[in-house]
């Protein structure tokens, strides 16, 4: 699906469009080869949207008119609910292409950011209208989006370790181990991410480019480097939380073992007693007509006596 978006000058009374955006989404091949068509450029300046295990990257492509066409592929992050009442978190390609007065997005599927970006790069009140802010600001919302995913990651890990003190469930394992392939996934996006947009700084021009766009450029980086420092702590506490797991469950099998053991040594009581006066061979009490009772009572005295003994000395 193809969807044209055009921003005007609001400072201008006669509408003149300063940008138009292309929002591809899930192209078919007839809409690949029409933009194609176009807008002449390598193919896979589209399809690297399309492939689930594209890699941050930026190149440039010049057509035979001399226009120039910058290619910048980001990896946005994806929360998927799956069964088991798990999260998966992932990340996706977004193809971004940067021409004079048009920009296109490429993605396979249609992301929340893209969206409402419309409206948030219409308000926001450091674009110019221009691709260049079009690319820092939807930069920004990739970074925060980031954000908005590990934070609720961090408040899960701290969840599970209130849960892994009272219980060792399974569950707990499976949702750690989803938890920390998310966030290998978010590290090797951000990282690439900052590479996109290193190279986006280096090539702005000194005197123009960069002052015009410098408060943008700088939020951008902020966002970043806070995803980075978020990612960082969220795997050392999952790290962390994984031991604290370990040593928790190998306390409560020494309790149980402790407690099965004890148990053990008092059920063990009643079987000697009977073992001993059931032999045949003369034994105290064998002519009482009591003395099952007696035997009975021995057995709950001995029990019981061993029994607090085991207490007190914290082993029951």
């Amino acid at each position: 699906m193809i969807e044209t978006i055009e921003f005007q000058d609001p400072s201008k009374a006669n509408g003149v469009i300063n940008l138009t955006w292309l929002k591809v989404t899930d192209p078919t091949q007839e809409e690949i080869n029409q933009l194609l068509q176009d807008y002449p450029m390598p193919e896979d300046f589209i399809t690297g949207g399309l492939d689930g295990y594209e890699v941050p990257r930026t190149e440039s492509f010049t057509d035979q008119m001399g226009q120039l066409k910058q290619l910048y592929i980001f990896l946005h992050p994806l929360k998927q609910e799956e069964s088991h009442k798990m999260d998966i978190y992932t990340v996706v390609p977004i193809s971004f292409i940067m021409m004079d007065d048009k920009v296109i997005t490429v993605s396979q599927k249609d992301l929340p950011i893209l969206a409402d970006f419309a409206t948030t790069f219409i308000e926001n009140p450091l674009h110019q209208n221009d691709a260049l802010s079009f690319l820092l600001s939807l930069f920004w919302l990739i970074a925060q989006r980031y954000i908005v995913l590990l934070t609720e990651i961090d408040q899960r890990i701290h969840y599970l370790e209130h849960q892994a003190i009272h219980s060792s469930d399974k569950d707990i394992f499976y949702e750690l181990i989803g938890l920390n392939k998310g966030l290998v996934f978010f590290e090797t996006a951000i990282e690439g991410n900052r590479s996109i947009l290193e190279s986006i700084k280096n090539s702005l021009n000194q005197e123009e480019n960069m002052i015009k766009h410098q408060s943008l450029l700088r939020d951008v980086q902020v966002e970043q480097h806070q995803a980075h420092v978020m990612i960082y702590e969220s795997k050392s506490l999952i790290e962390k939380l994984s031991d604290m797991i370990s040593n928790v469950i190998n306390f409560n099998l020494n309790n149980i073992m402790k407690v099965l053991t004890s148990w053990t040594i008092l059920l063990t009581i009643p079987t000697i007693l009977g073992g001993l006066w059931g032999m045949n061979v003369a034994l105290p009490l064998e002519k009482n007509p009591m003395a099952f009772l007696i035997l009975n009572v021995l057995c709950i005295i001995v029990m019981i006596a061993i029994y607090f003994y085991l207490k007190k000395n914290k082993m029951l």
